[in-house]
């Protein structure tokens, strides 16, 4: 202290250090003595549940597909990595080299949308190997239909968004894919939604409606098959119907789901039910004989005669004959 250092300024900044390292001791404590928190991870994606029939048979099941990106002004050799990536993308050389070209001075372009799995794996070990490290890859959640256009209206469709735009993927979004902003998500993951259809009667109906359609020429044709006892729907077609795993290559026709839709008027149809009710409270035997003279005809109260014209004279029919001839005077 040989004058040099001013007393008062020394005694002064030796006191503010001591305050910071007082201060320093007190924050280090505070943090040593306080409670480790846990680490909360952040919940896993809610995945969505498959659509299967009766038995248990899928009929939609998630996936995911890739969207193959690629930054065309850092692709060095365009012939021999169009060459190298074609295989797996399905596509042509030379649409990759068009590709490239006409965007070579963009930073960014899609070169494929919606590979399927087995595609993104084969092609990444190619561009992995080769070096290609300006390939991206976009993955997408979608879908897997294993039975292409089999009841296609009925199971609908999902978008790249992820949520269904028409049938039970529409209508079961919630209990599909429930929402990861519910706090009961978690719990929720992965529930699948059971139809009433048989997929294997479905499939034989479909091909009995398509030889129908041929043969007649009708431009389209509906059917539903249910459960006499519970009305629980076992098939349900409208022709001509989507394959779903191409979807967006369907014609306007292909999408509309008919019975939902369209009005229908079943009229003879029913004469069926009729003859069974019947039968069930024992008001006709199998061998009961009716008259068939061309006209049913009945007077009601108010005094109106109401008549039903059949298409012919069928003279004496039992029920089961009526119901062959679909016979309008006995039933």
């Amino acid at each position: 202290m040989n004058g040099f250092f001013n007393k008062k300024a020394l005694i002064g900044m030796l006191a503010v250090f001591g305050i910071f390292v007082i201060y320093v001791l007190v924050l280090y404590a505070k943090l040593a003595f306080t409670p480790v928190s846990s680490i909360v991870s952040s919940a896993p994606p809610v995945q969505r549940g498959s659509i299967v029939d009766r038995n248990g048979k899928p009929l939609a099941v998630q996936t995911n597909f890739y969207h193959v990106g690629v930054t065309p002004h850092l692709v060095r050799n365009k012939a021999q990595f169009a060459d190298d990536v074609s295989g797996p993308l399905g596509m042509e050389s030379s649409d990759i080299m068009r590709i490239l070209e006409q965007n070579s001075a963009a930073s960014f372009v899609y070169l494929k949308k919606k590979i399927t799995q087995t595609a993104y794996a084969e092609l990444k070990k190619i561009t992995d190997a080769k070096g290609y490290v300006y390939v991206n890859y976009d993955r997408i959640p979608g879908r897997i239909y294993p039975e292409n256009a089999l009841a296609s209206q009925l199971i609908g469709y999902m978008g790249d968004d992820g949520k269904g735009l028409a049938g039970i993927e529409y209508s079961m979004q919630s209990y599909l894919q429930p929402s990861e902003k519910d706090e009961n998500a978690k719990e929720s993951q992965e529930k699948n939604v059971y139809l009433t259809i048989d997929a294997n009667l479905q499939y034989k109906l479909e091909e009995i409606a398509r030889d129908t359609m041929r043969t007649t020429q009708a431009e389209s044709m509906m059917l539903i098959a249910a459960d006499a006892k519970n009305g629980e729907i076992l098939s349900y077609i409208s022709l001509p119907s989507a394959n779903l795993n191409e979807y967006s290559y369907a014609s306007v026709a292909e999408t509309v789901d008919r019975p939902a839709m369209e009005a229908y008027e079943p009229g003879s149809v029913f004469k069926i039910f009729t003859v069974s009710v019947a039968c069930d409270q024992g008001l006709i035997r199998q061998d009961d004989s009716f008259l068939c003279d061309g006209m049913y005809e009945r007077r009601i109260k108010g005094g109106e005669a109401v008549r039903i014209k059949c298409l012919d004279r069928h003279g004496w029919l039992t029920a089961r004959d009526a119901l062959k001839y679909s016979c309008n005077d006995v039933l």
